[in-house]
């Protein structure tokens, strides 16, 4: 895409791609994706996206652990919280972030007993 089309130079703009799928065991697709600003989940998430060089850009895979409850809620849940949130300077802040996370999933599995143990991998 060229400068004129975007309004930035290369610079600043992080173009991200991503497509997911469920695998040879299930049959529904538990993996969510994200970058700063947006989350999906499902098969294919595309999206372009531009930030300041002074700002980090948060890139987020994860997937639903198969056969626990909901694990297409819980890898939504936690892309969502890492790139809705401003992103962690430090693994300090990334391990705040992910002990956040975590803690949603519990509270969800406490209020709903149908999401009680959801998990997700993420990185």
């Amino acid at each position: 895409m060229s400068d004129a089309a975007t309004g930035m130079g290369d610079a600043g703009l992080v173009r991200v791609c991503a497509s997911t799928h469920p695998g040879l065991v299930r049959e529904r697709n538990e993996d969510s994706v994200g970058c700063t600003g947006w989350a999906a989940q499902g098969t294919v998430g595309v999206a372009l996206h531009s930030y300041s060089s002074d700002r980090p850009v948060v890139c987020v895979v994860a997937d639903g652990l198969g056969g626990q409850a909901a694990g297409d809620i819980a890898s939504l849940t936690v892309a969502r919280e890492l790139v809705h949130n401003p992103p962690p300077r430090d693994t300090g802040e990334l391990r705040d972030v992910l002990l956040a996370a975590h803690s949603v999933l519990i509270h969800a599995g406490e209020r709903d007993p149908a999401l009680a143990g959801m998990a997700t991998t993420v990185a």
